[in-house]
């Protein structure tokens, strides 16, 4: 059992940046990006962003309550959990102006207002052993998410209930080249259409595939390779890292992270946010 009575938002650490002229960019890998201009019927209008005023109060101070209990026997593990948390991807309330500029330019204001709100989680887990050996598991994961939307939320920013689901293998040797491997699909259901302002909607797939493996090149130093594709839309995420082990506790690495597809898709809006990154770890 869990209890944390503090709200930190992380998501890779959302910024935006105000330039001269009062407007916003995104200043950080993970933000969700602003989209510039809109058709409306033949005309092309020009968007501009600024940032609502945000009572930091009402952000830190929300309540997480998560528990889980699990089984392990020979031949299966098996464990469920359930959760009262604060959803750490902030909800963009949205206040469009149109102003006229001169007789032939439209321009539109739009404030942003980020609110955050709690959601309840309720999964299970199962690893299924089908050999004598334990080097290969049968994945099975499932969390039924139901978003807060308070009667007063606003239609644009209502989240709908959904169910995300991850079938997978997977095989680990700690003694061998390949120390471990795991492939799989993950499939997620809304369980109503959204109503977000057309502007901002993303393209969003139901199927996507994922592996990763860790390789043993020297005794101390590992490879690991991260990879999750689109079935239906041309989006991928792809991540190569290096985790070298000084000693027992301390570990160094590094690695490159490369995100692919169109701008209005999951991975691909945050296309021009591919990364180099080190890293110090100390473990316990």
């Amino acid at each position: 059992f869990f209890y944390n009575p503090l709200f930190l938002p992380h998501s890779g650490g959302a910024r935006y940046e105000t330039e001269e002229d009062g407007s916003l960019l995104p200043a950080s890998r993970w933000v969700q990006p602003l989209y510039y201009s809109f058709k409306k019927g033949e005309i092309l209008i020009p968007l501009k962003y600024k940032l609502g005023p945000i009572d930091f109060k009402d952000i830190l101070f929300q309540n997480s309550f998560t528990g889980r209990v699990s089984y392990q026997s020979k031949y299966f593990d098996v464990a469920l959990a359930a959760a009262y948390v604060v959803d750490p991807e902030a909800r963009l309330k949205i206040d469009p102006k149109l102003k006229i500029v001169d007789e032939k330019d439209l321009e539109t204001i739009v404030k942003i207002y980020p609110e955050f709100f709690s959601q309840k989680i309720y999964g299970v887990e199962a690893k299924i052993r089908p050999l004598p050996s334990d080097k290969i598991n049968l994945l099975l994961e499932s969390a039924y998410i139901d978003p807060e939307n308070p009667s007063e939320t606003e239609k644009s920013i209502i989240k709908n209930k959904r169910i995300n689901n991850m079938f997978g293998i997977s095989y680990w040797d700690r003694k061998t080249f390949l120390k471990s491997f795991s492939v799989g699909v993950l499939y997620s259901k809304e369980f109503e259409d959204d109503i977000q302002p057309q502007f901002i909607k993303l393209e969003e797939s139901n199927l996507r595939f994922f592996s990763n493996a860790e390789v043993q090149i020297l005794p101390k130093l590992s490879m690991l390779f991260f990879a999750e594709s689109d079935f239906e839309l041309d989006d991928t995420a792809l991540k190569t890292s290096l985790l070298y082990k000084i000693t027992n506790n301390i570990h160094v690495g590094g690695g490159i992270d490369i995100v692919k597809g169109a701008p209005d898709t999951y991975w691909g809006q945050f296309g021009s946010h591919d990364r180099m990154w080190l890293k110090v770890q100390y473990v316990f």
